[in-house]
């Protein structure tokens, strides 16, 4: 027992007993129970390295922020602003952290402003995850952001908008790996997970964002809101991301099904384990057997299979009912039809 670091164990406790994004008062009441939680909360530095500003007046956290930064030791920092309501007090944090902005590592911003970066000359050269939330901005706020943080891994756009603007010059990132974003500006050739949920983009555009790119996807979320959209042009694209094994489908103002993409390309997407396809049209009983065809051929190495269709499920045949719902023991172990 001599020999148990209790006070690495003790802070570990304490850590695993917060919230992740702490606040400053719940801190402020943590040091406050008694002198061994006090003294244990300030020898913990990880406590102190995510900074939040909790709503408060921009007086006080401008007090309490150079002690945050102090009880931080030289860990890297994350930012977490979920409800930023006055336009400068990002930027008024920037200008105050600008000796610590390398140490910031994560940040959560909602809603971001482009008046928050303007005329900002500093890099994020340590941030590598950022989310955005909620907000209405140009895609020139955006691209910026990327400039100024080459090691991004991590980058989502959730809720996020983007107001009539002068289309950005190209850009090339090297290290983003997740993206949910939807316009097609930028080359990613490290890129991993894409996310393009409801946006109008064409096939051209993402075949030559793809082209560019030439990224090692394993996960695609395709969800466009296209007119006209080709199962040619989509398989084309799909040509360009063979070591992809998670996909999702939905494209709703299309009048052909999804499965399409397999009819004429029996070995596209060779290493896909998980599959789901959202129809919103009824293509009858021809199109549906393409359905038994396709898991005929890749049912030991599909893994989960996931059909949305516009029609009750004891509507389909039942070879393609059955095809779907029985698993095999060495093969598939999961389907739905909904």
């Amino acid at each position: 027992m001599a020999r148990l670091p209790l006070a690495e164990i003790s802070s570990d406790i304490l850590l695993q007993s917060i919230p992740t994004s702490p606040t400053w008062d719940s801190l402020w009441v943590l040091l406050r129970v008694c002198r061994a939680w006090n003294n244990l909360a300030l020898a913990t530095p990880f406590l102190w390295s995510t900074i939040t500003d909790d709503g408060i007046s921009w007086t006080r956290f401008a007090d309490v922020l150079q002690i945050w930064l102090a009880r931080a030791g030289g860990l890297p920092l994350s930012l977490i602003f979920p409800n930023i309501t006055w336009n400068v007090f990002l930027r008024r944090t920037f200008q105050a952290l600008e000796a610590q902005i390398p140490r910031i590592e994560r940040m959560e911003l909602s809603p971001l402003h482009d008046e928050d970066f303007t005329g900002m000359k500093y890099p994020f050269m340590g941030l590598t995850s950022l989310t955005v939330g909620q907000s209405n901005v140009s895609p020139d706020l955006c691209v910026q952001l990327l400039r100024r943080a080459p090691n991004l891994v991590h980058l989502d756009l959730y809720d996020v908008g983007f107001y009539a603007a002068s289309i950005p010059t190209h850009l090339t990132h090297f290290t983003l790996q997740r993206l949910h974003f939807g316009r097609q500006l930028l080359t990613l050739p490290a890129l991993q997970s894409l996310v393009l949920c409801r946006y109008h983009i064409t096939e051209a555009n993402l075949l030559d964002f793809l082209t560019r790119s030439a990224p090692p996807l394993r996960h695609l979320n395709l969800r466009l809101k296209t007119e006209d959209v080709r199962s040619e042009g989509i398989r084309a694209c799909l040509r360009l991301v063979p070591c992809l094994t998670q996909l999702e489908i939905m494209l709703p103002d299309s009048p052909h099904s999804s499965f399409d993409l397999w009819t004429h390309s029996p070995d596209l997407l060779p290493l896909l384990q998980n599959l789901t396809i959202e129809e919103f049209y009824d293509h009858g009983s021809e199109a549906y057997a393409r359905v038994v065809n396709f898991l005929a051929k890749r049912r030991d190495s599909l893994r989960s299979l996931r059909l949305i269709v516009p029609v009750p499920a004891q509507v389909l045949d039942d070879a393609v009912a059955a095809a779907l719902r029985v698993p095999r023991d060495d093969g598939m172990d999961k389907a739905s039809v909904r």
